[in-house]
């Protein structure tokens, strides 16, 4: 995996995603944590119901997520999480509706042309498993 990784730095990916996916990525992509606060507001969602999906990947056993709490406007402490990049991007792919949407799309299809730069440098690879 180090290799693939080291490789795949030095790949230039074609195409650009759309603005608004590219400015939630570029929003929260160079913190090591994203708010839950952030990633609700941006999706249009309300933030008990982004602790709800949250609870249920740390069930599946996501990693990626640390409870914390902030003060709220009415002065009561309420809880959060504080994510990781993958954590977020995992909710995010979870989400439903236009943004979400849109951030799925442009998501496969930077994916696409990761692939086929990777096939183009490195020859025939699979990234995903299949059966004959």
């Amino acid at each position: 995996m180090g290799e693939t990784f080291k490789t795949m730095k030095k790949l230039t990916i074609p195409g650009t995603v759309s603005k608004p996916t590219w400015t939630a990525y570029k929003a929260l992509k160079n913190q090591l944590n994203a708010k839950t606060q952030k990633v609700a507001e941006y999706f249009g969602k309300r933030h008990d119901n982004v602790l709800r999906d949250i609870d249920v990947l740390i069930g599946g056993g996501v990693l990626g997520f640390e409870g914390c709490s902030y003060r709220g406007g009415n002065g009561k402490t309420l809880p959060m999480f504080n994510m990781k990049r993958q954590a977020w991007m995992i909710l995010a792919l979870g989400f439903n509706g236009e943004k979400a949407l849109q951030f799925k799309q442009d998501f496969v299809d930077v994916f696409d042309r990761m692939e086929a730069t990777i096939r183009d440098q490195a020859g025939d690879i699979h990234f995903m498993p299949y059966s004959k």
